[in-house]
């Protein structure tokens, strides 16, 4: 796959000069650069949607799974990167890319049994919350005085409580569920919790070899009583 050289970094480290690079891939930059300046509005299917977001970018697209058609107003207006991934969200779904063509699935990757565990094949762990804009409260405000609320679980946990979300005030929604879909999900994805890992490769002794893109694993470590 290509990828094209974003930000280049030198450095030195004793008598020698060296480059630090960070690249991605190909689609994301060619998407980006891509931009549609039109709008639609209304309940459109995701071969639809995606038949408008794809159009001219050089791309193509195949989907696999059956989704439902989804409600979007004003769509457009912006590059194609962002109104791929403005789509991959309300319809609810995760794509792969082989060349040219992006796959459009409800979930890629498989349920596998791949464990990495501190006493086999983990070097190293990290784990990092980030709660800087946590929130577990939060409200929305459409068209024609549409109103709603949403409060996660979490604020029943004494020393939790409350903590309000910045609102979402835009007319183009003019439906309660699609209002309400958006808010619980910027209030439940506010607290980002992500885990990084080191591991040794172990396919020369006989073990399992590497998970593929989208499986989900094992991940098993007590000193962090990590399961």
């Amino acid at each position: 796959d290509d990828y094209e050289i974003v930000i280049p970094r030198s450095k030195v480290r004793g008598k020698k000069a060296m480059w630090e690079l960070k690249a991605v891939h190909r689609f994301f930059v060619d998407m980006r650069n891509n931009r549609k300046y039109e709008t639609v509005s209304g309940s459109m299917t995701a071969q639809a949607r995606l038949n408008f977001i794809f159009d001219g970018t050089g791309y193509n697209f195949v989907i696999v799974d059956s989704f439902s058609a989804q409600d979007m107003e004003n769509f457009g207006d912006s590059d194609c990167l962002d109104l791929f991934q403005k789509a991959l969200e309300q319809y609810e779904a995760e794509f792969e890319i082989k060349g040219k063509t992006v796959y459009w699935r409800k979930q890629i990757g498989l349920d596998t049994d791949f464990v990495y565990h501190r006493q086999l094949n983990l070097k190293d762990i990290t784990i990092e919350k980030d709660s800087t804009n946590f929130s577990t409260y939060g409200e929305g405000f459409g068209a024609n005085g549409l109103h709603v609320t949403y409060t996660s679980p979490l604020a029943a946990i004494p020393g939790i409580g409350i903590r309000h979300h910045p609102p979402i005030r835009d007319d183009r929604f003019k439906k309660e569920d699609s209002l309400f879909k958006t808010v619980k999900k910027n209030v439940d994805e506010s607290l980002v919790f992500s885990i990084t890992v080191d591991v040794a490769e172990l396919r020369k002794q006989g073990f399992q070899g590497t998970p593929n893109e989208g499986d989900r694993i094992f991940v098993m470590d007590d000193r962090l009583s990590l399961n």
